[in-house]
């Protein structure tokens, strides 16, 4: 069993699984509605055998509500529902990021998550991640994202080379919200091992 952002577990409970995201394994076969329950008690208790505490939430995404909630944001495009499922696997582990929903001139969606790295009142770094329901674009940001940005990131200019960006092509959703979480979660983990001082937090 793998656990992405080791460093989160100092909470109660230590770990949060959805199991809307639970539907199925590795080489793509769906996980049967039956087994679902079995499977996801086995992971609680393979984590407590390693002395950590996990819980299930069984909560599911409202996407007809989550796009209504977007109809009314200034400077967004409508997301799809595609898209509010992807950014509910995410934000379900990262909270603090923040999505933005924009349109190609031919109508083709794309959305972009960010998140801002804080000194107090001050936004210190900026990441940026694009998705557009096949491909990901992830790296360091010269500003915060705000609704006015309509450019993709390789028109800003960001880099998403190794070993910050994020490159990635033609990957499914389910597996572009996996990937995503990590990249965000690793930067994310440096962060936090740097504490608050800014000399020990430069993107390079």
């Amino acid at each position: 069993m793998k656990v992405g952002g080791e460093w989160l577990l100092e909470h109660d409970p230590d770990f949060l699984i959805y199991a809307r995201s639970v539907t199925s394994w590795d080489d793509g076969i769906p996980i049967a509605e039956e087994e679902q329950a079995e499977i996801l008690d086995d992971v609680v208790a393979a984590a407590a055998d390693q002395g950590w505490k996990f819980e299930i939430s069984w909560e599911t995404l409202d996407i007809d509500a989550f796009i209504q909630q977007h109809r009314r944001r200034k400077g967004d495009a409508v997301p799809t529902a595609e898209q509010a499922s992807f950014f509910a696997e995410l934000s379900a582990r990262i909270p603090e990021l923040m999505d933005w929903y924009r349109r190609e001139a031919d109508g083709k969606p794309w959305m972009i998550v960010s998140y801002d790295f804080m000194a107090g009142d001050l936004v210190v770094a900026t990441l940026r991640l694009d998705y557009d329901g096949r491909n990901l674009r992830g790296g360091w940001s010269a500003a915060s994202v705000t609704p006015a940005d309509a450019a993709r990131a390789t028109d800003r200019g960001i880099d998403t080379g190794l070993p910050d960006g994020l490159c990635v092509d033609d990957v499914s959703p389910e597996a572009a919200a996996q990937i995503a979480t990590g990249w965000f979660l690793a930067h994310i983990a440096r962060r936090h091992r740097a504490g608050d001082d800014p000399e020990g937090f430069e993107p390079t």
